[in-house]
């Protein structure tokens, strides 16, 4: 049986997004002992909510990206978004990383949520298989946006996002063992027929 991904502890179904933090959520060993994750009230990785506009005297930069943006691995302090504000203290950070995004939900949310919030600097870090995450419409089995070009203009498309991952998180977990068990199958009929066992 195949292990939940991690972040189906702290994300829940989103109709525009495929999945978003859970607002409110302090899971004490996430990553391991004393290893925490924490979200505040609007769902950004943080111990604490974010007024509006900028507070007098800071900066404010909201980091987008995937699971190194969220700080896979390591508590709310050690992301490298947090880290950030340790190079100057007028910094104000705002974690709008998830697991599991590609550049299409990053942007998505960051257009949806993240605007709200007065910001100066947008940050978004990548790696390539963000990229390849545009091109389909679900990840491990989460159904996510699809992004595509008509008339010169951005549409979203798959949206709702189907939420049967959600539904069935069993299922989803285990697909793909059932997609090697069909596998195993096939080719075992496969070399029947050619008369070859094992």
């Amino acid at each position: 049986m195949t292990r939940p991904v991690a972040e189906r502890m702290h994300t829940r179904y989103d109709q525009e997004l495929g999945w978003v933090n859970k607002p409110d959520m302090d899971i004490p060993d996430m990553y391991g002992s004393g290893i925490s994750l924490k979200t505040n009230s609007q769902g950004f990785r943080a111990d604490h909510d974010f007024d509006l506009s900028v507070p007098p005297g800071k900066l404010r930069i909201i980091c987008s990206g995937d699971s190194f943006t969220l700080g896979y691995g390591v508590r709310n302090d050690e992301t490298w978004c947090q880290l950030l504000t340790a190079l100057d203290s007028r910094l104000e950070t705002v974690n709008m990383g998830q697991g599991g995004y590609g550049v299409d939900q990053a942007y998505l949310w960051y257009k949806r949520d993240g605007l709200k919030l007065q910001h100066q600097i947008h940050l978004l870090a990548f790696i390539t298989q963000d990229f390849q995450r545009m091109e389909g419409s679900e990840f491990l089995g989460y159904g996510k946006p699809v992004l595509d070009i008509e008339n010169n203009s951005l549409v979203v498309k798959n949206v709702p996002v189907p939420n049967r991952a959600y539904r069935l998180p069993w299922l989803t977990s285990n697909f793909q063992n059932f997609q090697h068990l069909k596998t195993v199958d096939f080719v075992t009929r496969l070399l029947g027929r050619i008369g070859v066992s094992f």
